[in-house]
């Protein structure tokens, strides 16, 4: 079945429109104006505006062929609009296989900037059976274009390695494809009903066995040479009456023989991907083969092959070759890695509410929006950290699986003193459904909350921070692809270590509490000091020798989330040290404890008697590592 393509251009005041006059509901029901957005005449004149880098602009009335009426500057009126347009629209259906819409979409209107709108309807099927070309493509140079999908777009499958070979599985072909030599990107919507699945990587190759153990053995003899004799009594006249006997072996050797071992058995074929040219049928690949018989005599068999890695599913990778069941010879194809969703330039017109699957790199404008967060990637998983303190907002397209950790800022109290101020309290959630839409956030300073929550109300995450040396501490929760909790693990809050003080002496505070543990315990050594105190003499540091350890600060929650990789948040302040001022010239040592490790809600960590300054607790953050594809 082909594909049918309609052009439509509905032209403002004309028809039964201009009946009773000129209806500025004209402009509105053809689209010149969004639903609630004032209609002004004003709004209309030619605009040549074309988009600044990849963002497109789309005028009310752009350039076109249909507009060359319409003045640019001056007045205006009604009349001066008959027969304009705000789009042109191409509404497609049927079924074809790559399909490039270059030379069928727009003519010469595709560099120009009036909208431009590629309809894939609801009964439109459009395939590749070549990964290397997208169902899909729109190529060339193009201005202010859209492609809203309510039909299916299907890249290719992935292919399978081959028996034997060790390879990785094929990659699978891309749904979209949008090339545009402007480099304006591509406004794409993506209804309910609309599909766009690139294909599944193939299945690597099985792991090849190895070949058995070749023997050499005994097989035999043979002559090496002859002997005469001549003697009375043989056979035959040597002459001078003696008879010539033959030996017929002076002497042998023996025979070597080889007794092959068994060939090795050949990995699997990988399964082919999932693709529009392959819509059913199984994924899994070819077992592998079996090792040849041994011949014999000690020769030893050879081992079988491992089965072929399974292809993909749309927009999935394939798995790897499995292992030989035995030795193998260390050949394992890896899995094709899937196609992509979209490639080229492009951007999101609204939240994806279709099935969409494959690699979707990020789009270059649009709905999805990090706001003010670092962007980076932790291999090939992009990751968002909220560290500003402050409230923003950040929106993604599609919900999906993320890593993500709420943490508020380190405690500020105190643990009596000088003791180490408890670590904040820590979120963190594995493979979380995050709802697509708008997040709201408020990142917390030291001491402050951090919260995070939908727009719509139904989601949102509060850390607050403890108010002593005891941490706040926090919850753990890992989930399964539908979104249920399959482990859950909450920590209590974790106490400070405890104090040793010597009035007029040395002293020191206990470490704050961390999410996972408690703070250690400061310790002293010596006892009062009298040097310059009432009743004492100017040198009497007799009571020691003196010494003050801060405690530890406890440990926090170490979580890969972070562009950098591993992080641990919520540490307690480490506990401070000092010394009375009666101790001066007796020689105090005085050791800080040490913070717990990380930074982002690390408790306060204060200042000694007459030593050293407090340093500051860490402030909180939100971190999102997204696992499916990047958002």
């Amino acid at each position: 079945m082909a594909l049918t393509i309609v052009p439509t251009a509905n032209q403002v005041f004309t028809g039964v429109s201009t009946a009773g006059g000129f209806s500025f509901a004209d402009l509105r029901n053809l689209g010149f104006f969004e639903p609630g957005e004032p209609v002004s005449l004003g709004s209309c004149f030619l605009d040549y505006t074309v988009g600044i880098t990849s963002d497109p602009y789309d005028p009310v009335i752009g350039v076109s062929t249909y507009n060359v009426g319409v003045p640019s500057t001056g007045t205006i009126s009604p009349t001066d609009l008959v027969g304009a347009v705000r789009e042109l629209k191409l509404e497609i259906s049927g079924s074809d296989s790559k399909v490039d819409l270059k030379n069928l979409a727009f003519g010469s209107e595709q560099t120009k900037n009036i909208r431009k709108t590629v309809a894939i309807t609801t009964n439109c099927v459009i395939t590749s059976d070549d990964p290397t070309v997208a169902a899909l493509s729109i190529t060339g140079g193009y201005n202010n274009l859209r492609i809203n999908i309510s039909g299916q777009l299907l890249g290719a499958s992935g292919l399978g390695a081959a028996q034997g070979s060790g390879d990785d599985g094929g990659t699978g072909g891309a749904a979209l494809s949008v090339t545009n030599t402007s480099g304006i990107g591509a406004k794409i919507q993506v209804t309910p009903t609309g599909q766009l699945k690139a294909g599944g990587g193939g299945g690597g190759a099985g792991e090849n066995g190895v070949s058995g153990t070749s023997v050499q053995y005994n097989c035999g003899t043979y002559c090496i040479g002859k002997q005469e004799s001549c003697r009375p009594g043989c056979c035959y006249d040597c002459g001078g009456g003696f008879y010539c006997c033959f030996n017929p072996c002076a002497s042998t050797g023996t025979n070597t023989c080889t007794a092959n071992g068994g060939s090795a058995g050949q990995g699997g074929t990988g399964g082919r991907g999932r693709g529009g040219d392959y819509p059913s049928g199984s994924l899994d690949g070819a077992e592998g083969t079996d090792g040849g018989a041994n011949s014999g005599n000690g020769s030893t068999d050879g081992t079988d092959g491992g089965d072929g890695g399974a292809g993909g599913d749309y927009g999935q990778p394939g798995n790897p070759g499995g292992p030989a069941p035995s030795t193998g010879a260390g050949n394992t194809g890896g899995g094709g890695q899937p196609g992509y969703a979209i490639t080229g330039a492009y951007g999101l017109a609204g939240f994806i509410v279709g099935v969409v699957t494959g690699i979707l790199p990020p789009p270059v404008y649009g709905f999805t929006d990090p706001a003010n967060a670092t962007v980076g990637f932790a291999g090939t998983q992009q990751v968002w950290e909220f560290t500003s303190i402050g409230s923003t907002s950040m929106s993604i397209a599609k919900t999906q699986g993320v890593r993500i950790v709420v943490v508020s800022g380190g405690g500020q109290g105190q643990n009596h003193g000088s003791g180490g101020a408890g670590g904040g309290y820590v979120h963190y959630y594995e493979n979380y459904q995050m709802q697509a839409g708008v997040w709201n956030l408020t990142v917390g300073g030291p001491g402050g909350t951090t919260t995070i929550a939908h727009d719509d109300g139904t989601k949102s995450f509060t850390a607050s921070a403890p108010s002593n040396g005891n941490s706040a501490g926090g919850i753990a929760i890992t989930y399964d692809d539908s979104g249920n909790g399959i482990s859950t693990t909450v920590y209590t809050s974790k106490g400070g270590g405890g104090n040793s003080h010597v009035v007029h002496g040395p002293n020191a505070g206990g470490g704050g509490g961390g999410v996972v543990g408690g703070g250690g315990g400061g310790s002293t050594s010596g006892g009062v000091c009298w040097k310059a105190y009432p009743g004492g003499g100017d040198n009497d540091c007799s009571t020691g020798p003196y010494s003050a350890n801060g405690g530890g600060g406890g440990a926090g929650l170490t979580v890969d989330v972070r562009i950098s990789g591993n992080h641990t948040f919520g540490s307690g302040g480490g506990g401070a040290a000092g010394a009375s001022g009666n101790c001066g010239g007796c020689g105090v040592g005085i050791n800080h404890g040490p913070n717990g490790a990380g930074t982002y809600g690390r408790g306060r960590h204060h200042s000694g008697e007459n030593q050293g300054g407090f340093i500051e607790a860490g402030q909180g953050g939100v971190f999102i590592r997204f696992l499916d594809f990047v958002p």
